[in-house]
């Protein structure tokens, strides 16, 4: 595994045991953060409490039940990948839709995340009566 692995391994792991401040260490205080912009917690968001922000969004609307978690290492990106199932709250709908998240480093840190929900349509579909 390259260096970029470990300290996204590093993140999930601190993530996992709940060291939130921890895990933000991680990441670069110049951190941007881009989902998709169709969904709720759509759009482009900077800095080192983006992805609070966005967790935020997300499980305002959501409950998620999550899979287990792939690693793709190239080197200087890394590439994770995960089924979630996501049942709104407000609804009870729920929809199976996979997520794959591009990470990329600067300075030793996550600089960078992309994230990429494989059907927002079936995402959307779970917010509407």
């Amino acid at each position: 595994m390259s260096v970029n692995a470990d300290v996204l391994r590093r993140f999930l792991d601190k993530i996992q045991a709940g060291d939130y401040a921890g895990a933000l260490a991680e990441t670069h205080p110049d951190i941007v953060l881009d989902e998709p912009p169709a969904l709720p917690q759509g759009g482009i968001f900077t800095g080192r409490d983006a992805p609070g922000r966005v967790k935020q969004i997300i499980l305002g609307l959501w409950e998620q039940e999550r899979g287990g978690l792939q690693l793709w290492d190239s080197g200087e990106v890394v590439f994770m990948g995960r089924d979630i199932t996501w049942t709104c709250r407000a609804t009870g709908k729920a929809a199976f839709c996979p997520v794959l998240e591009k990470f990329e480093f600067r300075d030793g840190m996550i600089a960078r995340i992309t994230v990429y929900v494989k059907d927002e349509t079936a995402l959307l579909a779970t917010l509407t009566p």
